[in-house]
């Protein structure tokens, strides 16, 4: 029998139905979990605390009823008993059995209007070892609900096993759709609405790791987790006490400066999840309430990262005060304003701390909204920190997440060293990553083919050896394949400008990291670089110019403010180009040049004053390698 009154969505509620209507069909709003048990089970006493607890807990018994075009009404059901699914996968010879059971029914959606929205099975593992699967829309339930459910699960079998009250607490979501609606009519809403529009009154240059187009990207989706050891969970634990902020500061500090490092941008956004659960009732309470909280921070190079990461929580601090307002509001408001669809952040982070004994094992979605997202959990029991990173598969390799992962782990031991350095000086390269660097690639038994290309050397070593650190500058460093991707993407983009075998490209840039790249990116596209120093007087660089019929120079912005570099003569900028540069793939592209084809021209001083141009061919430099 249903309670026929309907209500509306309540605003995270909202924001799960928009996701849902973007990727249908899909189950990427579904929760699952694994709640295990370690002692011996009376399962038709599980079977009745289950029961008792969907009963109790109206947020569990809602129900969507379509409304049109218009987003779905809601209303409650009253629950009706029922013996759930049972599975026995005690066997030893069903080990693999079960995790293709769990695969299965994990990707298993919901018939979305009048029906349930979850599906519960009771588990057997051993004779003292049971489990209760979970598979629920998660515009019933969010993550803390997860923990709730499986508490009371665990009170009431304990009541009806012992015969013995347990106090409960009956709670209705109605009451927090009714707490939401007095918010939205109040002065607080307001004052939150204006903090968050001049929060955003300008729109974050960079929303990810990498530029794409968030709905044009398949949303498949795998997961990296690392456990962080003991040793290096109580140094985070020290680091924050000593400097009074939260475990969580210290890692949205650490993404930030990651992301920072790995993009460049000065103005790095990430989306932060809280619980949104304002009052005692709330938090007992079962359903969809969780906020997701922007948080923008403008990187100063020259500030030490102690007082970055102070700063951080002093804007975590004041972006809980407004956590209250609505995630899907803010974006309306801001699209609106901007006659866009513009997406605030493509990464998000959070942080929960359970018992890693006889609690729920979350078991991790095969599609993901955003394209990178991080679960920290902190094991309580155990001592010990595990880092889940959810990521979508077309935009990142396995092993760009490592490398990533690897970045935040060196920046976390280096700051620990010295908390006083420069935002900008802070190594993101562990000590072994560079001992490795430097012992691989000197190793006596590599062979280099003489009859082969300068890239093609170069890539034998990014397949070799693809997480060893290729070129280190100052306090930057990039692997064999984060320099390879880079090289691949600027030679389609040099591709596409009608550069090819022989073609002379000029390359004038400062020593940096971006030189290795642009000598890397003209080879693979085919093309022979001539080097220009901007040191060189502009005389010089145009006679270069004009000698070797250059048409195409790779430079940097602020190099082009003199006047050395002719109008006729096209440029790409690799800095004021990145973001169309990096749109192209990384992969391997193809040319036609051979060992026999030119690879740079070197000018050196001539007797008559102008410099002479030197060719060089491939085969020249590969000989060199197999005699060194």
């Amino acid at each position: 029998m249903s309670n026929e009154e309907r209500y509306l969505l309540s605003h995270p509620q909202r924001r799960i139905w928009y996701t849902e209507v973007i990727y249908s069909g899909k189950g990427i709003c579904n929760l699952k979990f694994l709640f295990k048990i370690h002692r011996k089970m009376d399962y038709s006493l599980l079977n009745r605390a289950m029961n008792r607890v969907i009963s109790e807990n109206d947020g569990l018994c809602i129900r969507l009823k379509e409304h049109g075009h218009q987003e779905p009404e809601q209303y409650f059901v009253k629950h009706q008993e029922r013996e759930f699914d049972f599975f026995d996968f005690s066997s030893e010879r069903d080990s693999d059995l079960l995790e293709k059971w769990i695969e299965q029914k994990a990707q298993e959606t919901f018939t979305l209007f009048d029906s349930d929205l979850y599906y519960f099975a009771l588990i057997k593992l051993s004779d003292n070892e049971c489990a209760v699967f979970g598979n629920v829309h998660h515009i019933i339930m969010d993550g803390l609900s997860i923990q709730i459910f499986t508490s009371q699960i665990a009170k009431y079998y304990h009541k009806f096993h012992s015969e013995t009250d347990v106090s409960i607490p009956r709670n209705s979501y109605v009451q927090f759709l009714v707490n939401e609606q007095t918010y939205l009519n109040s002065s607080r809403f307001q004052k939150d609405q204006n903090f968050w529009l001049e929060e955003f009154n300008t729109l974050p240059s960079v929303t990810g790791l990498k530029p794409y187009d968030a709905y044009q990207v398949s949303t498949r989706a795998s997961r990296e987790t690392f456990t962080l050891s003991e040793h290096l969970k109580k140094k985070i634990e020290k680091f924050s006490e000593d400097y009074k902020f939260s475990i969580y500061t210290f890692f949205v500090a650490a993404l930030s400066l990651s992301m920072y490092r790995w993009t460049s941008s000065l103005d790095i956004a990430l989306g932060m999840a809280y619980g949104n659960r304002m009052t005692k009732m709330e938090r007992e309470l079962i359903g969809m309430m969780v906020s997701t909280v922007p948080l923008r921070m403008d990187i100063d190079p020259e500030e030490e990262v102690l007082s970055f990461i102070g700063r951080v929580s002093r804007k975590q601090s004041k972006s809980l005060r407004h956590q209250k307002y609505p995630f899907d509001l803010l974006l309306k408001q801001i699209n609106k304003e901007n006659n866009s669809n513009v997406r605030l952040f493509g990464t998000t982070i959070d942080y929960r701390e359970r018992a890693e004994s006889g609690d729920s094992l979350w078991i991790p979605n095969r599609e993901e909204v955003q394209d990178f997202a991080v679960h920290i959990e902190n094991l309580t029991d155990i001592d010990s920190l595990q880092v889940h990173v959810d990521y979508r598969e077309e935009l990142f390799s396995k092993e760009e997440i490592i490398r990533f992962f690897n970045t935040m782990l060196a920046l976390m031991e280096n700051t620990f060293k010295n908390p006083k350095q420069k935002v900008a000086e802070i190594e993101i390269i562990s000590e072994e990553d560079k001992r490795k660097s430097l012992v691989e690639f000197n190793d006596p038994k590599l062979d280099f083919p003489p009859q082969a290309t300068i890239h093609e050397l170069f890539e034998q070593q990014a397949t070799i050896h693809p997480n060893a650190i290729a070129v280190v500058y100052e306090k930057e460093g990039l692997t064999y394949s984060e320099l390879n991707e880079r090289a691949n993407q600027l030679a389609h983009y040099l591709q596409k400008k009608g550069v090819g075998p022989d073609s002379l490209v000029g390359l004038c840039v400062e020593r940096s990291l971006e030189m290795i790249v642009g000598i890397l990116g003209i080879l693979k596209a085919g093309g022979a670089y001539v080097p220009l120093d901007p040191t060189y007087p502009e005389q010089r660089l145009q006679y270069i110019l004009e000698d070797a019929s250059i048409q195409l120079v790779v430079t940097q912005e602020s190099l082009k403010e003199s006047k050395w570099l002719p109008e006729n003569i096209k440029s790409i900028c690799l800095d004021r180009d990145q973001v169309e540069i990096e749109k192209e793939s990384t992969a391997l592209p193809i040319s036609d040049v051979s060992p026999q084809h030119l690879a740079y021209v070197i000018y050196t001083s001539g007797s008559t004053g102008n410099p002479k141009g030197v060719m060089v061919e491939h085969h020249n430099v590969s000989r060199l390698f197999k005699s060194t």
